[in-house]
């Protein structure tokens, strides 16, 4: 039997794996002064984002594009779909 492989949480190859094919649209909220955009759970379940974890954002204004990094980097559980049995 292949073994499976194991990628890194945060990790841009994974993330791009995740999210192929889908968008996500998300409203600005505001919390106290401050406006916010939320990521939505299915992802933060996906790519395993918890409370406190750092992300680097790179903001081009020109474009009204802000792209982020997830920084914190854990090992993904191995799921059911990626062992399969022979």
């Amino acid at each position: 039997m292949r073994e499976a492989p194991v990628f890194k949480q945060g990790s841009p190859y994974r993330v791009r794996e995740l999210m192929k094919g889908r968008k996500m649209e998300q409203k600005v909220i505001k919390t106290g002064n401050s406006l916010a955009v939320t990521i939505p759970a299915k992802f933060v379940r996906e790519v395993g984002l918890r409370v406190g974890d750092r992300v680097k954002a790179m903001i081009k204004p020109g474009k009204g594009v802000m792209e982020y990094t997830f920084l914190e980097m854990r090992q993904l559980p191995l799921s059911g779909k990626l062992l399969k049995r022979s």
